[in-house]
């Protein structure tokens, strides 16, 4: 749908998850000159992240990896980005 962010080696975007009509994020890292430590740390990102249960965490939803591309999705979260929230201020405890 739209991307959401984009750094040195990968993106985020906002898609559709076409067969159960939600909204999802996906972070992929760009295919080009990808080593094999940077995939075998992208997928124990996904393997942590899918261990993890908490409602101040992040839900994984899947991951894969096609053409050579690795990708995890996320459920969405509509809001502020980390970057606004930081750029506000301090938080209250």
């Amino acid at each position: 749908m739209r991307l959401l962010a984009q750094g040195g080696y990968g993106a985020v975007v906002l898609a559709r998850q076409l067969e159960l009509d939600r909204q999802v994020v996906i972070k992929l890292l760009h295919g080009q000159q990808l080593e094999p430590d940077d995939v075998a740390r992208f997928v124990g990102e996904a393997k942590m992240t899918a261990s993890l249960m908490h409602p101040n965490i992040v839900v994984l939803l899947d991951h894969d990896i096609e053409d050579g591309v690795p990708w995890i999705a996320y459920e969405f979260l509509p809001g502020a980005d980390l970057r606004a929230r930081v750029d506000a201020g301090p938080m209250e405890p």
